[in-house]
């Protein structure tokens, strides 16, 4: 059944109780709730404006300030709520100069409470101040091309998290190719769950950085796993698991339509003797659409475990993705076999420096 439809005149009774254009002090300090945000994306839906109701925050705002029309401009430039909040350089230039003063004034009303990040509804969190605040630092986990992963500890449930930080650059061309990432890798994130991949746990946009929370904080990524040396002889049982564990992660992909497009001993994270396979930003969701066929150039990949049809920009599919799995249990088997062989010499030179005779074997 298709979206009920409202006429003009409806609409507007219905929103009218919802948002209100008071510009009084007390309309500055008050923020929406999500459930208000709900049914503003529903009823923009239901007048027909599907692009207006990805936006219900923008919206909210544009209508607390009288200036609605202005939403045809933000759905023209490709920007969405999680670019909120704003400050006076990334605000757009179209607004006019009235506009400004206010959009900047009321931005806090749609902007989101501090202890809602946690909640465990999948939402996507705005803050009107650094999201560092709530949190503890605790270290790096590593570095990307457009931010880092860090270590952090949650200073209102004291849980603990990889979070991935990636910074809002003064450049729009910039800005719109790290936020497009980001928000690829966040929906694939909500929307699978495998014991084999990284949790998704919550995600914010502060004034000068979008975040990723997971988990399990790892202790290693599998590249490090294998470069141990020596390598742990206990560690070549765990790592003969690890290749039905990154099996069943690939297999889970595909059969919910997704294709990882980078899969690497750098993107698979290793704790407690587990494998979680991590990094969904330029991973590709074809739920939508009938076939997992891709044409024409390819996006970021890493030349070593990449395919040849995506190396040579020729139609590919979920198959690139088992390559690049061959080549990391490629890897994986090297490892394994050199420390058996390793075993095997020292068992070798024990043998040579005290014989066992044919009685005591």
């Amino acid at each position: 059944m298709g979206q009920p439809r409202f006429t003009t005149e409806e609409f507007e009774n219905a929103i009218s109780g919802l948002i209100t254009l008071a510009s009084d002090e007390s309309s500055v300090r008050a923020r929406f709730d999500d459930e208000t945000f709900d049914k503003i994306t529903n009823l923009l839906a239901c007048v027909g404006r599907p692009e207006w109701s990805l936006r219900p925050r923008t919206y909210a705002l544009l209508r607390m300030i009288n200036r609605p029309d202005y939403m045809h401009q933000f759905v023209h430039h490709g920007l969405r709520d999680i670019h909120l909040p704003y400050d006076n350089l990334r605000l757009p230039s179209f607004l006019d100069d009235a506009s400004r003063h206010m959009f900047m004034e009321k931005q806090s009303s749609v902007l989101t409470k501090a202890n809602a990040l946690e909640l465990e509804n999948g939402r996507h969190r705005h803050f009107d101040s650094s999201a560092d605040c709530h949190f503890l630092i605790l270290g790096t986990l590593g570095r990307g091309k457009f931010g880092v992963v860090d270590h952090v500890q949650s200073k209102l449930s004291i849980n603990r998290f990889a979070r991935k930080r990636i910074y809002r650059a003064r450049s729009a061309i910039r800005d719109k190719e790290a936020t497009k990432s980001f928000e690829n890798e966040l929906e694939n994130l909500k929307r699978l769950r495998h014991h084999h991949l990284v949790t998704y746990i919550g995600s914010y946009t502060d004034p000068h950085y979008v975040g990723i929370l997971t988990i399990p904080v790892a202790d290693c990524d599998l590249q490090r796993f294998l470069q141990q040396n020596p390598f742990p002889i206990n560690n070549a049982s765990l790592l003969r698991q690890f290749f039905g564990c990154l099996c069943s992660a690939v297999q889970y992909l595909h059969l919910n339509k997704c294709r990882h497009k980078d899969i690497k001993p750098g993107n698979i994270l290793v704790k407690n003797g587990q494998v979680y396979l991590t990094d969904f930003g330029t991973a590709r969701d074809w739920s939508d659409r009938t076939k997992a066929t891709t044409v024409g150039p390819s996006g970021p990949y890493t030349p070593r475990f990449a395919a040849p049809e995506v190396v040579n920009w020729e139609p590919r599919n979920e198959t690139a993705d088992i390559w690049s799995l061959g080549c990391v249990y490629l890897d994986m088997l090297v490892r394994e076999v050199d420390t058996l062989s390793h075993f095997v010499l020292r068992v070798q030179r024990l043998i040579a420096v005290r014989p066992l005779s044919r009685a005591r074997l």
